[in-house]
């Protein structure tokens, strides 16, 4: 906190998958001393597999987060910046071009536009296209993992971003992620139409490349939106929201969606 009105941020996300039996290396480490290596991104000791004991033991996976914000009378401002790591050549920013960057706007009154949220999000570099295997460096393929094959999936959806999908599946196995090269725009606002009508709507645009291994044979576009309408009036026996979403480009086939929902808040 630097002023009454500012605020600065700072944290680590860390997360590891560890553990289990792995189709081709066997059982992983589970003992407690593995344990440690794990939590700490030490690389493995002759138990572990070749790529774990010359990178980092486990399925390493995490974010560098940095956040500013300013804090005003008639509205609030954000500031933030997240940068992804697999392993120690992430850590240590050699993919220093990937990252997500974000502003975030609150105007603190109704209006036409109340909040509005941008944001930028890039994963194409990865530390490099040569994988320099007996130093660990380049190709990080985020989020998808040689020893779990699985990736960071869990009954076939990812359990990262939705943006870097889809999960690929044999003999109806997850086996990771498909496209986890892009760069994407973001930007979302909401605000009040007329007295208790309000609006959100949000899209989004990625260019998507696929993986180093299993590259497109030329770069996917996509454009996914979203647009809701909602009357909220405390003298009006129930809240009526209609929505409409829809997807189109060449990561997906085109559709379109429409939901209803009457509800009632006590």
């Amino acid at each position: 906190k630097f002023k009454n009105e500012s605020y600065f941020t700072i944290g680590l996300n860390h997360f590891v998958q560890w553990g289990g039996v792995s189709d081709y290396w066997g059982p992983m480490p589970e003992d407690f001393d593995s344990y440690l290596r794990y939590i700490t991104g030490r690389t493995g000791n002759s138990r572990f597999s070749n790529s774990d004991q010359l990178n980092a033991a486990g399925n390493q996976y995490g974010t560098y987060y940095i956040e500013y914000e300013l804090k005003r009378e008639k509205y609030n401002l954000r500031f933030y910046y997240s940068h992804p790591f697999e392993d120690h050549s992430g850590m240590e920013m050699d993919n220093w071009r990937d990252n997500l960057l974000g502003v975030y706007a609150d105007f603190k009154k109704k209006g036409l536009v109340e909040k509005v949220v941008y944001e930028f999000m890039y994963t194409k570099h990865q530390s490099g296209h040569i994988h320099e295997y007996h130093v660990m460096r380049g190709i990080d393929d985020y989020f998808n993992h040689g020893a779990y094959a699985t990736g960071a999936t869990y009954e076939g959806y990812a359990l990262c971003s939705p943006l870097i999908s889809p999960v690929r599946f044999e003999d109806g196995i997850s086996i990771g992620l498909e496209n986890n090269r892009l760069a994407m725009h973001h930007i979302a606002a909401k605000g009040t139409l007329y007295k208790h009508l309000e609006w959100l709507g949000m899209i989004t645009y990625t260019n998507n490349l696929g993986t180093y291994i299993t590259p497109y044979k030329a770069p996917r576009n996509q454009v996914s939106s979203m647009f809701s309408f909602s009357y909220c009036n405390p003298k009006f026996p129930v809240d009526i929201t209609m929505s409409v979403a829809g997807d189109f480009g060449e990561m997906y086939e085109d559709r379109v969606g429409v939901m209803l929902k009457v509800g009632k808040r006590w």
